[in-house]
């Protein structure tokens, strides 16, 4: 009997997204999962064509295609800061609707590491107000 009862294993590295999602971070500040097309290359061109009111453009942060590739993309976006509740929303979207044989535990367990990492970075680069 499997001592895991996690189907992801302890990386869920061989845990496929279907489909594969991209992670865009927008040019307003948002964070996005959305599954990825047939021809991805045409995808990112949309997704990375400038704003027509201000310049900008939405960027391709990752292609994400197993849980275990979701996990590193997210912990490395907590380790720039972005805001663990919009890290936690992308994994709860992932396992629902991209991997639903991730259960609630591991997300759980990622949330909890995109938290305490997410944390980490604002400790580590608070500034104190000039007295």
């Amino acid at each position: 009997m499997n001592a895991n009862p996690n189907p992801a294993g302890s990386t869920g590295t061989a845990l496929l997204l279907g489909p594969p999602i991209l992670i865009v971070t927008t040019h307003m500040g948002g964070l996005l999962a959305v599954p990825m097309q047939t021809d991805v290359e045409g995808q990112r061109q949309r997704i990375e064509t400038p704003c027509e009111q201000c310049g900008d453009s939405d960027t391709v942060f990752a292609v994400v295609r197993t849980w275990g590739e979701l996990d590193d993309e997210l912990m490395a976006l907590a380790g720039d800061g972005w805001a663990d509740d919009a890290l936690t929303d992308i994994a709860k979207l992932a396992a629902l609707r991209y991997c639903p044989q991730v259960d609630e535990g591991a997300v759980g367990e990622l949330a909890a590491r995109l938290c305490a990492r997410a944390e980490q970075w604002w400790n580590d680069n608070e500034t104190l107000e000039d007295e």
